[in-house]
């Protein structure tokens, strides 16, 4: 089940695919970064990457589970215990010792395909490239998984990441308003 599947009314979201062909090159974080990989126990640091990541976007008055560590507590256990969540493929970036973004992926129930359900990085840490490089990581993970292309959905409001998706070859494909 996907938390963000039922917003408030008059939100429309757009589905945005990219066939995983070709992928730009995968490089290194920038000094200082580091990506752990789904584990468990890291739950917590996930939620607290999830709300600080989301702290300042246009989804907090749709989504109010993302105020609180709970509430992003809460979203994170409803995808990672829904069937086609992939660990392996779901990440959390730390600076030093604090968690600063994270990526949490699934594959597709409908078919072979890839779902980006998570993809944040903390204000003061963005403008780096982290959230670029985190997300190529995850589509060379998806296509050694023999997926073929990878869907995900954003709020229209936030035009940061549309344009940041558009900018990794993403394509909107769909709009669907919220009554």
């Amino acid at each position: 089940m996907d938390p963000f599947e039922k917003p408030e009314k008059g939100i429309t979201r757009f589905t945005m695919y990219r066939d995983l062909l070709e992928l730009p090159h995968d490089y290194p974080l920038p000094f200082g970064y580091r990506v752990e990989p789904w584990f468990p126990p890291l739950m917590p640091a996930f939620a607290a990457a999830l709300a600080v990541s989301f702290s300042d976007s246009p989804d907090i008055p749709v989504y109010s589970d993302l105020v609180s560590k709970d509430g992003c507590l809460l979203m994170l256990n409803e995808i990672v215990n829904a069937a086609g969540f992939l660990s392996g493929v779901s990440w959390l970036v730390f600076f030093g010792r604090e968690p600063c973004g994270l990526m949490v992926c699934s594959s597709s129930p409908a078919g072979p395909e890839g779902i980006v359900n998570l993809i944040g990085i903390a204000p003061r840490h963005r403008r780096m490239a982290i959230g670029q490089r985190v997300l190529i990581k995850a589509l060379w993970a998806m296509r050694d998984r023999k997926l073929p292309r990878v869907h995900l959905k954003v709020n229209r409001d936030c035009r940061g990441a549309v344009i940041f998706f558009r900018s990794q070859g993403f394509q909107v494909s769909e709009s669907k308003e919220y009554f």
